[in-house]
């Protein structure tokens, strides 16, 4: 495979653009690239540099999800302020709203692939969600990777046959394939054996999906039980019994994380982004905001510039 390596801007370009002086800022968003076939784009790692992608070396988010599968050499990633390494066998699910960066890769090998999240089935996502969600970077077994790989080659082969009638349900099969392998090995089964409460797990998983979508305009666990049709005390309960944390903590730590990425990424005003996130009162969101994060706003900024 080719092999290549590729040095970030990326410092440097923070530095250049917390000396402009624009009032309004926001992170890049992107959609899935053009050319992309019934919602799926993969393409070799080695390819990156020979495609005419945005800029991936700096901070952006995408609409979609980026599924990497590491077969080779060596990915350097900065994902929400934490620099990941994947080294082969691995995979790195980045889902979509995440801030990252491409820094370095080094005789890489594998496959990235791109897809629209309505492609990733609701029982699946919510099993990814709750098993690698937080830990961008996943080890993988031999024996999965070898699948893996198989059936990402097949899916690259797909990807430039526009012929017959069933090439696009193939596609989406595939890719299913490749999800439900990953979910199957990242869910950990209970060592008890013990069945697990459905109704919460629901409950909570439709929460954080509400969560994910409406944290700038809600901030009371009220809202979220409201248009749940569920008490708030029964919400937390639900919350409480799959996550170990209340209500009102996951709110503060969605807000608070796209607080960082904010401070992190963009020359907005504390008081801008304070708007931004719904906080008509800044003074108040800088003392939830040390409150959650152990520092100011401004020491974030400082510290991580």
């Amino acid at each position: 495979m080719a092999s290549g390596t590729l040095y970030s801007k990326y410092f440097e370009g923070l530095f250049v653009r917390c000396s402009m002086k624009r009032k309004q800022a926001a992170i890049p968003r992107h959609h899935i690239i053009e050319g992309a076939r019934a919602g799926i784009f993969i393409r070799g790692i080695a390819e990156i540099h020979t495609l005419h992608l945005h800029a991936i070396t700096e901070p952006h988010r995408d609409n979609h999800f980026l599924l990497f599968v590491m077969d080779e050499g060596y990915v350097d990633m900065l994902i929400d302020f934490k620099r990941h390494q994947l080294q082969a066998p691995s995979i790195s699910l980045i889902w979509p709203g995440q801030v990252h960066s491409l820094v370095e890769y080094r005789n890489a090998g594998g496959y990235t692939i791109s897809f629209d999240a309505p492609l990733m089935p609701v029982p699946l996502q919510r099993a990814l969600q709750q098993a690698i969600a937080h830990k961008p970077v996943f080890s993988i077994s031999p024996g999965l990777h070898q699948q893996l790989m198989q059936l990402c080659c097949i899916l690259h082969q797909l990807n430039n046959d526009n012929q017959g009638i069933f090439t696009v349900p193939a596609r989406h099969s595939i890719l299913q394939s490749i999800l439900t392998l990953l979910a199957n090995e990242a869910t950990v089964p209970d060592p008890c054996n013990r069945p697990a409460d459905t109704r919460s797990v629901v409950i909570e998983q439709d929460f954080r999906e509400l969560l994910h979508t409406r944290f700038k305009e809600w901030k009371k666990p009220a809202e979220y039980a409201g248009a749940l049709a569920i008490s708030t005390s029964h919400l937390n309960d639900m919350v409480h019994q799959v996550s170990g944390f209340s209500v009102s903590h996951h709110i503060q730590q969605v807000v608070m994380l796209e607080a960082k990425r904010l401070l992190y990424h963009t020359p907005l005003s504390v008081k801008e982004i304070s708007n931004e996130l719904g906080y008509d009162d800044h003074g108040y969101f800088s003392r939830l905001f040390k409150k959650v994060t152990g520092c100011t706003p401004l020491g974030f900024r400082q510290q991580y510039r």
